[in-house]
């Protein structure tokens, strides 16, 4: 199986940003170093990711003008296969690296670089759910200390613990002596059913709600019909506080599949909007809410939602969101660390 190496933003953007540690550094780039060290061994194709994003001034060390868009020093300099530049979360939207790859014939990516949990793991979920072997390499990731949306602190290596506790498919698994990655910690993936939670709530627009459940649950009719006898694609539950009725706007009423108690395991999380105050004033709500979006591989509100998702720490500072345009400035109000984009229908950076 062709493998390849594929390393993601190791730039000294970073050294210029004001999280940038140096304590997590030297045992990072000699974990990294040796990932590059043993492909370039094996003859296996290297292939380096830049991320460029904001302003074009030399003042954002994200910008191309700024200079600092090249390799982190103590890289361990290699001939890239090839080299992209990006501008979202997953190194796989908008570079032409898909194509890069399948035109190569490559099978199995090994994905490594900064940030842990935000253009590494996006680039390996995104990558696993588009077919490829994906080997995430823990070890040879790079993050920060961060403060989430509602002020509370999250370390670096809570960051990467809680990365490595969500597996991409099958889990995380240790490779020792094997290939070219040289025993490091990785996560790998294999198909299975996705398992979608839409959260039920009162006063929920009805059609945030039935409309993912309509779109999913056909999708699997389809394919049922088309291959008998193969697992579904999906598997729909809508989760709520109980498994009492629940009122969405209209006087619509839903009955929940699961609690917050007994809801099954999520790969994919779609949070509906509608009238999310009292929910948002609902601790065991937003509880569920970010303990969904740890485990889930994606989390998706529906215009509004995004105050839940945000609310329950699901996203994290910088990342991009939008909703509805009359609630624009209340979300950019509420949660300023939060890049709220305005304008737009949708935001997709894979994670969330």
């Amino acid at each position: 199986m062709a493998s390849c190496l594929i390393v993601i933003d190791v730039q000294e953007s970073f050294r210029h940003r004001p999280c940038f540690d140096e304590r997590s550094l030297p045992a990072y780039m000699a974990a990294q170093n040796a990932l590059i060290e043993g492909f370039a061994a094996a003859g296996a194709p290297i292939v380096r990711v830049f991320h460029s994003d904001g302003p074009a001034v030399a003042s954002n060390s994200f910008a191309l003008e700024s200079g600092h868009v090249r390799p982190l020093e103590g890289l361990a300099p290699f001939e890239a296969a090839a080299t992209f530049t990006k501008r979202r979360h997953s190194a796989l939207v908008g570079t032409g690296l898909d194509v890069w790859l399948t035109q190569n014939h490559i099978e199995r990516l090994v994905v490594s670089g900064i940030r842990t949990e935000q253009c590494c793991e996006t680039t390996a979920r995104h990558a696993s759910d588009l077919g490829w072997q994906v080997d995430y390499v823990t070890e040879a990731t790079l993050t920060f200390d961060m403060v989430q949306p509602d002020g509370r602190p999250l370390s670096a290596a809570d960051i990467r613990a809680r990365t490595a506790r969500r597996p991409l498919r099958q889990g995380v698994q240790r490779r020792r002596g094997a290939g070219p990655s040289r025993g490091i910690e990785t996560m790998s993936g294999a198909a299975d059913t996705l398992r979608v939670a839409i959260l039920a709530f009162d006063d929920a627009e009805a059609l945030d709600l039935a409309g993912p459940y309509e779109v999913f649950t056909t999708a699997v009719r389809m394919h049922q019909r088309d291959a008998a006898g193969a697992p579904p694609p999906f598997e729909v539950q809508c989760v709520a506080r109980s498994r009492e009725p629940v009122r969405p706007r209209a006087g619509l009423q839903v009955l929940p599949d699961r609690s917050f108690d007994d809801a099954c395991a999520v790969d994919l999380l779609i949070v509906p909007g509608g009238v999310v105050d009292a929910a948002m004033a609902c601790s065991a709500t937003l509880d569920w809410i970010a303990r969904a979006s740890r485990e889930a591989r994606i989390s998706a509100p529906v215009c509004t939602g995004a105050f839940l998702l945000a609310a329950g720490g699901a996203l994290q500072d910088g990342e991009s969101v939008t909703t509805h345009w009359e609630d624009i400035d209340e979300l950019r109000s509420r949660f300023p660390s939060l890049d709220v984009r305005e304008g737009v229908r949708w935001v997709d950076q894979g994670r969330a």
